[in-house]
């Protein structure tokens, strides 16, 4: 979740040169992860994807922490005659539960110290340095005709991302952030390295043709001195 979150932040989506650069197997992996994450019906698709699987497992608590706030609002703590209402307890306890079933097996993970280590020092940029990168990218109006395949479903799940984001409850934008900033960083060395590399093109070609042009002008000159300003 957060790193789909990640990969559709403004600063990222908004590149397209480099989205249709994926290729198709990339691209298919990505939509698919896209549909699994998506919104669409009450996270319908994650949660048969979850319960799909036998724990150990790591949900993503913000779509329990939704049914809980919509239980908690949508339900009276009374119904007539001052009587709990136990329906709504039975609603919540069957969220909790739920919840439970993930933490009551037990969880041999190895910590793998470089990544953890990686992940943990990824310098997590401003939204106003990853937008300037992003333009350093690719700068405004150079993409303007061209569209990644899929374009509107990525435009529909972007929005979706960024709702999601925007309530920290739901979904703590730090891990999502360092994966914005992680690949941002990654495109602009990238692109400096594209950059330079033509650079190097062009000046070797250019010694070339000087050197073809030298060597042009000794046979036209035959045994005559022709110099080159």
């Amino acid at each position: 979740m957060e790193i789909i979150s990640g990969l559709q932040n403004s600063s990222i989506h908004r590149l397209r040169q480099l989205w249709t650069s994926l290729d198709k197997q990339h691209q298919k992996t990505y939509d698919q992860l896209q549909a699994v994450v998506s919104r669409d019906q009450s996270y319908k698709a994650l949660r048969a994807q979850l319960h799909s699987l036998d724990p150990p497992c790591v949900p993503y608590l913000g779509v329990y922490l939704t049914d809980l706030i919509f239980i908690e609002d949508g339900n009276p703590d009374f119904v007539q005659g001052g009587l709990i209402n136990f329906v709504k307890c039975q609603f919540v306890s069957q969220v909790i539960r739920e919840i439970r079933q993930y933490q009551d097996v037990p969880y041999c993970l190895e910590p793998v110290p470089f990544i953890r280590d990686f992940l943990l020092n990824v310098k997590v940029l401003p939204d106003s340095e990853m937008y300037a990168i992003s333009l350093q990218i690719e700068p405004r109006g150079s993409n303007k005709d061209q569209s990644p395949s899929s374009s509107s479903s990525k435009s529909r799940l972007g929005r979706q991302a960024t709702r999601t984001m925007s309530v920290g409850l739901y979904s703590p934008p730090c891990f999502s952030l360092s994966i914005s900033s992680l690949v941002l960083s990654v495109c602009r060395l990238g692109v400096e390295k594209r950059r330079e590399t033509e650079r190097r093109d062009k000046s070797k070609s250019r010694g070339r043709d000087g050197g073809s042009l030298h060597q042009s002008l000794r046979r036209i000159g035959g045994d005559r001195r022709i110099q080159i300003l």
